[in-house]
């Protein structure tokens, strides 16, 4: 990931992915009523609008099979691979998703929700280039689409392109309706990574309290803040910050060892190894079997460390 709190624990800052911004109702067409309706057709439509209720109920794989239904039964009906492309995408099966938008761009050119999804798609699979081209396309057709330019800003970050992703948050942030405070705080709180990027501490820290302003349960933001107050000596606000984290994600191996490593700072030694005691049961939970063993020698060094002051002292 972009920074760490702490050496021992990877991936502790935490981007975030708009992709229920990007996926939840941008699919929801119905077909045109207009439409001469035969027994076929209808049928397709009957079987269209169940997939519509799977995906809105979750269950992905059953619209997929509704969907892939339809387009046996209507081979040019663009709104049934779009929501493949949907299904397939929240399950996780990128080529098969990217197949899907296509399909669907092909019979449609200014679908900007398949450009977008298929965007992402490419995004998950790693092919940065491929997404931002799609952003681009998506963006030409609705240049006031904040999830095009949000959706670039993560692909050109991932090639190394800060100060350029910051300026494609900055345009998102400047199309988004001020209605969707969760997404306006996802995009402060990948800004805020960027600037840490480039070294901008104090705007980092700016960003991170702006995207808990607009969601108090952003959890990701108060890790990112605890994370750079703590590396900043700020380790009061930064122990805030990580319990906060911990009241709305009380599983969070990584805000608790955080935490134990800010009380260690302030040479409180019990709630230090208490945290780093629970992270790491937490972590043996959850099967990260190197996070875990690496917090157990935080602990032993955090321990040999007080032993070795307390012979001193006597």
């Amino acid at each position: 990931m972009l920074n760490r709190c702490y050496g021992l624990i990877l991936d502790l800052l935490i981007l975030s992915v708009l992709v229920v911004c990007l996926c939840l109702g941008i699919f929801l067409s119905f077909p045109n009523s207009s439409l001469a309706v035969s027994d076929e057709r209808t049928k397709a439509d009957n079987l269209f609008g169940l997939g519509i209720e799977y995906i809105q109920r979750g269950d992905y794989r059953g619209a997929i099979d509704n969907f892939l239904k339809v387009t046996k039964l209507k081979e040019d009906f663009a709104p049934a691979y779009s929501n493949l492309c949907l299904a397939n995408l929240q399950i996780e099966n990128y080529p098969t998703a990217i197949q899907d938008c296509t399909k669907a761009i092909t019979l449609n050119p200014k679908n900007t929700e398949a450009l977008l999804n298929r965007g992402l798609a490419h995004y998950r699979e790693g092919d940065f280039e491929a997404a931002i081209a799609d952003d681009n396309r998506a963006i030409k057709i609705k240049p006031y689409d904040f999830r095009a330019y949000y959706n670039r800003a993560l692909a050109t970050s991932a090639l190394g392109y800060y100060q350029i992703a910051i300026i494609d948050y900055n345009r998102a942030l400047s199309q988004v309706p001020q209605t969707l405070s969760s997404s306006i705080a996802e995009i402060y709180n990948d800004r805020g990574l960027m600037n840490l990027e480039l070294q901008n501490t104090p705007a980092a820290l700016i960003d991170f309290s702006l995207a808990i302003r607009h969601n108090a349960n952003h959890y990701k933001a108060y890790f990112n803040r605890g994370c750079v107050c703590s590396n900043n000596g700020y380790f009061h606000k930064a122990i805030q910050d990580f319990t906060n984290v911990i009241e709305l994600q009380p599983n969070d191996a990584n805000a608790y060892v955080n935490r134990g490593v800010a009380y260690y700072h302030l040479g409180e030694q019990q709630a230090a190894i208490k945290n780093l005691q629970i992270g790491a049961a937490y972590f043996a939970k959850q099967g990260q079997e190197l996070a875990f063993e690496q917090t157990l020698d935080l602990i032993d060094n955090f321990e040999e460390v007080s032993e070795d002051e307390f012979a001193y002292i006597a």
